[in-house]
């Protein structure tokens, strides 16, 4: 990858995702390119209606898996995986819109504790998803140059279905003015 470029495998589909409470996904990067250290590139998931002007993005630094390692803790290491709240999404948008003249074309990022970030670009709606992006970034860095990863990506799924109950009414009323009257 050029600095400053990324590619990605994508999936349309259609999905509600407010129906659920949280995002995982593991993800392992390598590289025979012995220039390319951890946290070189950044892994990214971009959901929504579309993924150039309405969409959520959520990437971390990605940390490398070294030639030789073999367990499982190694290959898939915890600071790649993914588990983020879907809540989270919600609150980067809300600060965003609550900026005075916020600005819905460009890019808006929010840092999180665990170093990823959180990116809300257009007006992207969880309750209607239409597509799933997964991919690397090789992000314009003072470091400027090419950079070779192989990113393998295991498990994209949502958990945590809201179990509240709901209620559901059907009721039919015929009244007369007369019913009313004294």
């Amino acid at each position: 990858l050029r600095d400053g470029y990324a590619k990605a495998a994508y999936k349309n589909l259609t999905l509600n995702m407010l129906r659920y409470k949280r995002l995982r996904m593991y993800l392992h990067g390598d590289s025979d390119d012995p220039s390319v250290h951890d946290g070189d590139v950044r892994a990214f998931v971009r959901l929504g209606t579309d993924y150039t002007q309405n969409y959520y993005e959520y990437a971390l630094p990605l940390t490398l898996t070294k030639a030789g390692q073999s367990t499982q803790a190694e290959v898939w290491p915890d600071a790649n995986n993914i588990d983020v709240s879907f809540q989270d999404f919600i609150d980067a948008k809300s600060a965003r819109n609550k900026q005075p003249n916020p600005n819905y074309v460009l890019p808006y990022t929010v840092t999180l504790p665990s170093g990823a970030t959180i990116t809300v670009v257009g007006t992207p709606e969880l309750s209607d998803v239409q597509g799933c992006m997964i991919g690397i970034l090789n992000p314009t860095t003072a470091d400027v140059g090419n950079k070779s990863v192989n990113l393998w990506a295991d498990e994209l799924r949502v958990f945590g279905f809201e179990k509240d109950a709901g209620y559901a009414a059907n009721a039919r009323l015929n009244v007369k003015l007369a019913d009313l009257a004294i």
